[in-house]
């Protein structure tokens, strides 16, 4: 499901209950002006549903931002989606713990994609945790792979080590202007 068309952020309105099971996807696209929205007059429900955020190149969000996802008016809301993201060169991860009541999500950090291991920093360590993952030491994790795949090709290999080098000579020019 998605509210804006044609690349355009909206509302979409629905008479009645929302069901969300695995496999199902809810889009929330963001403009620079806002987001879409989701009116629902019934109970939502999220079993194993995706919640993909889009975010424009030319937008950004910080830690503490909000994202109305779900305007009030929904009876009641259970459950909780898996949450992607989608933003060029970063990283968000979101608190869900409000969705359900105000349907309201908050981002609670935000970071470079190169940074890998998450630990605030684009250095060999996370040339490191691509070659691990390269190797076959993720177990099969699929949000590992995902995070190490940081040019998003659907591929963890060379590439995203060159990523994550050609990154740390950006963030080293950028140092020295």
């Amino acid at each position: 499901l998605t509210a804006g068309l044609n690349g355009n952020v909206g509302t979409l309105r629905l008479n009645g209950a929302l069901r969300l099971n695995s496999g199902g996807r809810l889009l929330c696209k963001l403009s620079l002006a806002g987001n879409d929205r989701f009116t629902v007059k019934g109970a939502i429900t999220h079993n194993g549903d995706t919640l993909l955020i889009r975010i424009p190149e030319n937008r950004t969000l910080a830690a503490g931002n909000e994202l109305t996802v779900f305007n009030s008016g929904f009876t009641s809301a259970t459950g909780e989606p898996v949450v992607k993201c989608e933003a060029s060169g970063k990283y968000y991860e979101f608190d869900l713990s409000t969705l359900n009541t105000d349907g309201k999500i908050r981002v609670t950090k935000v970071g470079d994609n190169a940074d890998v291991n998450r630990d605030g920093s684009v250095d060999v360590a996370d040339i490191a945790y691509v070659i691990e993952v390269m190797a076959g030491n993720d177990a099969g994790d699929t949000s590992t792979y995902a995070i190490a795949d940081v040019n998003k090709d659907g591929t963890v290999d060379v590439a995203d080590i060159a990523s994550i080098i050609s990154r740390m000579a950006e963030l080293a020019r950028l140092a020295n202007s």
